[in-house]
């Protein structure tokens, strides 16, 4: 049922979290080759990258894992060594802290706020060396209405360097539910972009592919879903 989902998709790249690995997704996503954290776990982070796409994995960020007890993030650059290259994080960051401020009591939040500064020090690497970026997949986090000034996005979205001056692909579209039914008001799944990067966009391309009810029901599909978006690429000359 996942793969009929993934051909509606129809995606050059997907980011992925919650997978055991390259078996497990090619379950879902044939035609595809794979980049995956080393984590000891069956909840990894990878991308799937259509083939015949160049793509180089990178090393992946151990520092959103202290003691690997959360997930890592994954990386992949795309095009490498050519002007079309952009580098690629997936994420699946701490649960339980969607809206509060990342100071209010508990491990949850407490451990999501652990994370931050590991993915903005990702960023600002990505963009003091001037590359197109995206940071993509489940950030636990409902970024567009975050409580407090003490928000996950003022820290990573503070255009020191330039290029972090950073979209969400989310912001100004109309919030969909996986599954019909569902009582959720709001993205914790998202697309964040570079500077660079969002400039490439193709204009009103923000989707998200939803599940019949029927097909949830029968299957009993995740209550997350793909949300997607088109870039546009620089022809060769």
């Amino acid at each position: 049922m996942l793969a009929s989902y993934a051909r509606e998709l129809n995606a050059d790249v997907v980011a992925l979290q919650e997978v055991d690995g390259p078996q497990a997704a090619r379950l879902v996503l044939p035609g595809y080759e794979f980049c995956f954290t080393a984590r000891r776990h069956p909840q990894n982070n990878g991308f799937a990258i259509r083939a015949g796409l160049p793509y180089r994995c990178a090393t992946d960020v151990t520092a959103l894992a202290p003691r690997d007890a959360l997930r890592r993030g994954a990386v992949v650059a795309l095009y490498p060594d050519t002007p079309n290259e952009m580098h690629l994080l997936s994420v699946h960051l701490k649960s339980g802290c969607a809206r509060d401020a990342l100071d209010s009591p508990g491990k949850a939040c407490r451990d999501l706020a652990a994370q931050v500064p590991a993915l903005e020090a990702w960023i600002d690497t990505q963009a003091r060396a001037g590359r197109r970026f995206a940071v993509l997949g489940d950030f636990n986090r409902d970024l567009l209405h975050e409580a407090g000034g003490n928000a996950l996005w003022a820290q990573i979205d503070d255009s020191d360097p330039p290029e972090s001056n950073l979209v969400n692909a989310a912001e100004g579209a109309p919030f969909r539910n996986c599954i019909p039914g569902q009582s959720y008001s709001s993205y914790i799944d998202f697309i964040v972009l570079s500077r660079g990067l969002s400039a490439r966009t193709v204009p009103g391309s923000f989707q998200r592919v939803v599940y019949t009810a029927k097909n949830a029901r029968r299957t009993r599909l995740s209550d997350h879903c793909p949300v997607a978006v088109r870039v546009g690429l620089q022809k060769p000359s």
